[in-house]
């Protein structure tokens, strides 16, 4: 278990999470990791992307792990806890029942929500991600799987998804 910092959602080209490639030098792009508290406890789920790995080659971190301040408010995660990566296949992840997605200002035709729900397919989401499609953003704001709601899991092609505008 290693433990973490949180910077805010503007830092860091908006990455939700940074890691010491040094430590975690195994990890490769397009892996989904499991971010999980000392207890076992899953606190999310995010695909390693490549803009994630640019910003934490860029930046020299004083800790192995540094995660989005409202994403560590919102997984529960306590200032003095630690926290356990590892890599996880997409069937070992919780199957995203129904995902609820905002959006303000802005109309969305049926092809860019088509396009969207390809784009999420197969990709692992949590509450309060920002998607962004062109040049729209929309944001995560509730998901729920099997057990009723859920802070993360994996888009399936049976997720139910809503689109919402405020």
């Amino acid at each position: 278990a290693y433990e973490y910092t949180t910077h805010p959602r503007e830092s860091y080209n908006g990455a939700d999470f940074l890691l010491n490639l040094e430590i975690f030098r195994y990890y490769k792009e397009d892996q989904i990791l499991e971010f999980v508290d000392a207890k076992g406890s899953v606190k999310f789920v995010e695909q390693l992307t490549s803009a994630v790995i640019e910003a934490s080659r860029s930046t020299k971190l004083g800790s192995p792990i540094s995660i989005n301040k409202q994403i560590a408010k919102g997984c529960g995660l306590r200032s003095e806890s630690k926290l356990c990566v590892r890599s996880v296949k997409k069937t070992d992840i919780h199957e995203v029942i129904c995902l609820e997605i905002q959006f303000r200002d802005i109309y969305l035709s049926h092809m860019e929500m088509y396009q969207i729900d390809r784009n999420l397919m197969d990709r692992p989401v949590y509450q309060g991600k920002t998607i962004k499609n062109g040049g729209l953003e929309l944001s995560i704001t509730g998901i729920w799987g099997n057990t009723g709601c859920v802070f993360s899991g994996i888009v399936t092609k049976k997720t139910n998804i809503i689109y919402r505008t405020l």
